[in-house]
């Protein structure tokens, strides 16, 4: 074997893979018709030279992980795992070799070329992603840990409507990050971010952050592959309370108090702020109010009216809102020892209703304000709180001894 030959072969293998491969070592001793221990002797001296690096993940056909220390490649040379390794060329050899040229245009494919890790991640100012969840030709979704792009089929054979082959893009996944400071960001793994056409490679580039992040916990959980169940956004928590409360009220034989429960339509707009402009939280709020107060169901309270059990309108003949009749329901078929917690129950609901009707009756600039994020944080764990403790009423009921298992001792991220 000429090992100059063979250097060359694993770098053109690595180089002209589809996915950026290792050689693996069972290929070689095949190949070349030799045993593991005389391949270890040529090995070695290309590990100490960092010509080549050995890898031994549970997945060594694409380099997961930065090149190990040259001490403990070697050590674990001389085991067995040996045999299911797979050999890349090192990255101080690709340094000197690659033309980087070549990859001008791509820049992410260009780092994976130079040896990068394949699960490394970039960090991304959250904007990158307005043009994919603004275009409806593309389909986006996140459940505020983590989430994917792809390319929709309504408009695909439209010569029209379909997107510009550099525009045909998708993100298997993509996932949160954030700077010390708590601030979020988009973190994609560079295995994803080299399918990028680069065009959109480039566009990615120019939004790229210097700043030092880290993955949400959850996220980097699933990157590790480990699906079991973790923590849970607030916006996911919202939903799975407006699920169970509508299950309590099957459960008292009532109408549900919500109309939806947005498990299968979760609105765009219920997420966390991209850009902390008054426009997009006057959106958010829109939608949150449309979640809350107009999706209480009027069904709900209507026997009880028909039963004069409560009153569909105000002292002075208006009619009660939806806010105010949940409130009268709770104050006649719920006792609280403390006199106002009913009101305050409800006052981050009301709250929401309030800050939606100001921009309703007014022209309001869009201005850039960064302490919106806060606000909508704050608004966010108050109606979490509001909807646990109305759950927590229903469940006085004798028919409703169930607890829901999913929310019991599970962290709820605001993050």
């Amino acid at each position: 074997m000429e090992i100059n030959k063979f250097i060359e072969e694993i770098k053109d293998y690595y180089l002209q893979s589809s996915d950026f491969n290792g050689f693996p070592v069972r290929d070689i001793k095949e190949k070349y018709k030799i045993k593991i221990d005389e391949l270890r002797k040529i090995l070695l001296p290309l590990i100490n030279d960092e010509k080549v690096s050995l890898a031994f993940s549970n997945n060594p056909y694409i380099k997961q992980f930065p090149d190990l220390d040259i001490d403990k490649q070697i050590q674990a040379l001389e085991g067995s795992e040996v045999e299911n390794a797979c050999i890349y060329p090192a990255k101080k050899y690709l340094s000197q070799m690659v033309d980087g040229k070549v990859y001008e245009n791509c820049p992410y494919t260009k780092e994976l070329a130079f040896g990068a890790a394949q699960i490394d991640f970039r960090a991304f100012d959250l904007t990158i992603l307005e043009s994919y969840i603004n275009d409806p030709r593309y389909i986006y979704q996140d459940d505020s840990i983590g989430g994917y792009i792809d390319i929709s089929d309504k408009y695909s054979l439209d010569e029209i409507t379909q997107l510009p082959e550099q525009d045909k893009i998708g993100l298997q996944t993509f996932g949160f990050c954030h700077d010390e400071t708590g601030k979020r960001a988009v973190a994609v793994l560079l295995r994803y971010l080299k399918n990028l056409t680069p065009k959109h490679q480039i566009i990615w580039k120019s939004k790229e952050l210097n700043s030092s992040c880290k993955l949400h916990p959850d996220y980097a959980r699933r990157v590790a592959g480990d699906w079991e169940m973790g923590g849970i956004s607030i916006f996911d928590a919202i939903l799975e309370e407006f699920k169970l409360i509508n299950k309590m009220c099957k459960e008292i034989n009532k109408p549900s108090l919500f109309k939806k429960d947005f498990n299968e339509e979760r609105p765009i707009e219920f997420s966390f702020l991209i850009r902390t402009t008054t426009k997009e939280f006057n959106n958010f709020i829109h939608t949150l109010d449309k979640m809350i107060s107009e999706n209480l169901n009027g069904d709900f309270f209507k026997a009880d009216i028909e039963n004069g059990y409560i009153e569909k309108k105000h002292e002075d003949g208006t009619p009660k809102g939806s806010i105010a009749l949940l409130e009268s329901w709770l104050k006649k078929f719920y006792i609280i020892s403390k006199p106002d917690l009913h009101k305050e129950l409800l006052s981050p609901f009301a709250e929401i209703r309030k800050k939606r009707t100001q921009p309703a009756h007014s022209i309001v600039q869009n201005e850039f304000n960064p302490n919106l994020i806060d606000e909508q944080k704050d608004l966010l764990t108050k109606t979490y709180n509001s909807l646990y403790i109305l759950r927590k009423i229903f469940n006085k009921h004798p028919n409703c001894t169930n607890i829901n298992r999913y929310l019991i001792d599970r962290k709820i991220w605001i993050k």
